[in-house]
Order: structure tokens, then sequence, then C-alpha cells
């Protein structure tokens, strides 16, 4: 009976089993030569496969059965899991050995270093492809941190970035989340120094569609500032404060509107009245004030009065 010799083993890991429509499987090739090295060509031979959990000489877990022809040059390639089903190996278990027979003969076992990333991602369900899609099922996942806290938690020593970019001029980079059903909340965390979590961009626009409103809501005792031209405190515009006091270059109003500055009224879209007057009726009710041909107008629930 011939000795078969295996000159040299190779698994390529180049996995087929991302997909959920394609087995899981990889690939394997060897060179079989004689014990005088000359090379088995083009010869019918028996391959047994069998995947060991634990050591060299551990439980299957796996085995299956190849019957190949070599090439010219003793070469054989087969893909392991093509025959047997690879998906019951629990590649998270343990380490594992791949034992290889020829012929009824064994050949040698080694250690599986390189776990088939991809058999174990399908396994555990760690990003599986689905054709253009990649995706994550189970877990959160960390960039820059072990412990991520969220779905997507991003941490760096320095300074953490997350960009959405696009290099079409007619198109937005858009980040979209959403609540259906629950309550959408994005959260700027920062410490107290001024543009601690801003919104950079040569336009940027705070759009939402939003059926029952859009509510910007600071659940501290704190007020909630409006800066231009930079985010130094000396930029603040507008604030409306915890009471609900609303200042117009005033940080510390304490009426519901205080302007610092001069107002300018309009006539409403008003016309046709007169000192006296008893139409038309503002539809903002009592207190509405305009400015109307030279005069200010204000009304007291059912009469115009002339305020100059």
């Amino acid at each position: 009976m011939k000795r078969l010799t295996l000159l040299f083993v190779t698994l390529l890991f180049s996995i087929t089993g991302i997909l959920a429509q394609t087995p899981n499987q990889f690939k394997y090739q060897a060179v079989l030569r004689n014990a005088d090295g000359t090379i088995i060509a083009d010869e019918n031979i028996t391959v047994d496969i069998s995947i060991l959990q634990g050591s060299v000489s551990g439980t299957s877990v796996f085995d299956e059965q190849h019957s190949v022809t070599t090439t010219a040059q003793g070469v054989i390639n087969l893909n392991i899991g093509s025959v047997s089903d690879l998906s019951v190996v629990d590649w998270n278990a343990d380490i594992y050995f791949v034992e290889i027979s020829v012929n009824g003969t064994i050949m040698g076992t080694s250690q599986l270093l390189s776990v088939p990333y991809a058999l174990y991602a399908e396994k555990t369900g760690i990003w599986i492809k689905d054709g253009d899609i990649i995706y994550y099922n189970n877990g959160n996942v960390g960039i820059g941190t072990e412990t991520p806290n969220g779905d997507l938690h991003i941490f760096d020593d320095d300074a953490s970035w997350l960009e959405i970019e696009t290099s079409m001029a007619t198109k937005w980079a858009i980040a979209e989340l959403r609540a259906p059903g629950g309550v959408f909340q994005l959260s700027f965390l920062g410490s107290d120094a001024p543009g601690a979590g801003a919104i950079i961009g040569n336009t940027a626009n705070i759009d939402a569609i939003a059926v029952n409103g859009l509510n910007i809501i600071n659940e501290e005792n704190s007020h909630i500032a409006f800066l231009t031209n930079g985010f130094a405190l000396s930029d603040e515009k507008m604030r409306i404060t915890s009471e609900g006091n609303v200042g117009i270059g005033n940080t510390s109003p304490n009426e519901k509107l205080e302007v610092e500055g001069a107002i300018k009224i309009g006539d409403g879209g008003y016309s046709g009245i007169t000192d006296g007057a008893t139409a038309p009726v503002p539809a903002g009710g009592a207190g509405t004030i305009i400015f109307l041909n030279t005069h200010f107008y204000g009304w007291d629930g059912s009469v115009w009065h002339q305020l100059d």
C-alpha cells in the first residue's frame, strides 16, 4: 500500500458562509506525495475531515468525507462544510482542531488558530451580511470601548467623531432617528463650557415632522439660550428662563417678555381701524396692539382705542 505524505496544508478562510442563502464552509488545500517524495498525480482519493473540540484528542463535533481527484501537481481542493452542516460547530464555545485522513490514514491534526470568523458571526448573529446589507442583531456595539452603554457607543481619549457625509451638493447628509409610537430624544451632554454640544454646518436645519408637536426640553432647573455668531456667553441673543420668562437681549428677564432694544409693531393686516371702532375683531383678543396709519391702537375686548 502506498504511503502518503501531506507536503503542506493550507486552510483558506475565504468564507462563503456569511450569506444566509449559502452553506457554511471554508476552503482546504493540500499537496499529496508518496513517502519517496513523488507527487500523487491524477488519482482518486478519499479525504475524511473531522473537527475536534478542546484538544487533538477531543471529541469530534463535525465529520465529513470527500471523494476527490488530485491534480497533475498532486493538489487537492475541497470545501469543508459542503458535505455536512458546519453550522453545528459553536465557534465561541472552545478551541478547535482539524484532523485530516487520506484513504483511511490519519495524516495529521492541527489547531484552527484562525477561527472562521464569518462562520462564528453567523452562528452568534454578529455582523451578518445579506447582499449589500450588513447588520448585527444582538447586544451593543462599542467603538473604542469594551463596555458600550448603548446600541452604539463611540469613545476616544481625544475627540470622538461620528461623520456623515455626502459628496453630492444636491443631496443631504441625514442622521435619522426614529421612535415610532414612543418618545424621541436627541441629547447633547457636555461640560458647562459654552459650545459643549454644538451643531456645525454651512446650513444647519432642525427639521421635524411631529404630528404632536416639537418639544425642546431642559429637564434641569435652568434656561434655554439661543446664540448666534459664536458660542461665547456674549453671543447670546435670546433666553427662556426656567420660570418661562423670555429675554431678547436680556439674560435675566423678570417678566414674560423683556426686550433690550427697540420693538417694531405692524398693522397685523388690519385696516379701517379708528378710535372707538368695534370692528374688525382681532384674533388675539383683548390686549392686541397694532400700529396703523401713524397711530397705535389697542383692543380692550370690545373697542379699539387710539393709544397715542
